[in-house]
């Protein structure tokens, strides 16, 4: 008998996403004028890890779409679900978050942090990202899974902006723990969401049963040979998706405006402390404002 989704899956399923877009929003924002204040490094320096983990997410996640697609034919995956083990892992990792707001730690120790925390969000937003698929396959059921993902994004948008703010204003703006602090209360408010989400969601039993999934596994070995010629032909497969023309355009789209979100959020704080000499607090402030009026955006 097909399971219903009922309302409280709809509003426990988009909670995960106040990890997903919270913890990115408060990295992507603070990450490099935290490394340039606190962490001792030039703003060159920070860029590259930046930049190195971005090329490096480009790997990652690509391996983590396969593994996930692929772990229902698993004991575990059988046991918890191919894409909400992910998920229950997420709780105990997710002290990773933590760690890249240690201040006076040097570049090594930022770049080996930040690309851990690049690989524990692409662990747990990709099988996230294919969960609500999993659930149903009722376009309109998608649709309002999809509407709360929203609306738990434009709430993590705000904690991430008003958060900072706030405990800069009590611990001080040069307080290198300030940061630390952040991390830890958003640790804490994230694995209450990513714990929400679990115990809100369900996969279908005909949602890739571990039969056919064991079945397309041993079809590829058959065919394949050797793992290093999966993955080419996996890489391949990718590939082959840019010959869709509106694919590749709402790619572009998509890469362009994110880029432009994500420039303008990297160098927002270090505009309003440098360029408009003023304090964290006051940029924490005015990003606030920006995700008030976010919120009625992602309604309408």
């Amino acid at each position: 008998m097909k399971r219903k989704v009922t309302w409280r899956n709809i509003f426990g399923y988009g909670a995960a996403d106040l990890f997903g877009n919270g913890a990115m929003t408060v990295a992507s924002t603070w990450i490099l004028f935290f490394y340039t204040a606190f962490g001792g490094l030039s703003p060159v320096l920070a860029g590259t890890i930046l930049a190195i983990a971005r090329v490096a997410d480009s790997f990652i996640s690509p391996l983590m779409g396969y593994l996930t697609d692929h772990f229902g034919a698993t004991k575990l995956g059988r046991k918890f679900g191919r894409r909400r083990f992910f998920l229950l892992i997420a709780i105990p990792l997710m002290f990773l978050y933590i760690i890249i707001w240690v201040a006076h730690m040097g570049f090594w120790y930022y770049l080996a942090t930040y690309l851990l925390m690049e690989a524990f969000t692409a662990l747990v937003m990709i099988p996230y990202e294919t969960l609500a698929a999993e659930m149903t396959d009722n376009y309109d059921m998608k649709s309002k899974l999809s509407s709360s993902r929203m609306l738990w994004s434009a709430l993590a948008t705000f904690l991430a902006s008003w958060l900072p703010g706030r405990v800069f204003a009590i611990m001080g703006k040069n307080n290198p723990n300030a940061f630390l602090t952040v991390g830890i209360v958003l640790a804490i408010v994230f694995i209450l969401a990513i714990g929400l989400t679990y115990f809100s969601t369900f996969e279908r039993e005909t949602a890739g049963s571990p039969e056919e999934i064991q079945a397309i596994i041993e079809e590829s070995s058959t065919k394949t040979g050797n793992p290093l010629k999966s993955l080419w032909n996996m890489i391949k497969d990718m590939g082959s998706v840019f010959r869709i023309k509106s694919y590749a355009l709402h790619l572009a789209i998509y890469l362009c405006s994110f880029t432009a979100r994500d420039i303008i959020g990297a160098t927002y704080v270090f505009y309003v402390v440098y360029a408009m000499k003023s304090n964290p607090t006051e940029a924490s402030n005015i990003l606030t404002f920006g995700s008030i009026i976010g919120i009625p955006c992602n309604l309408l």
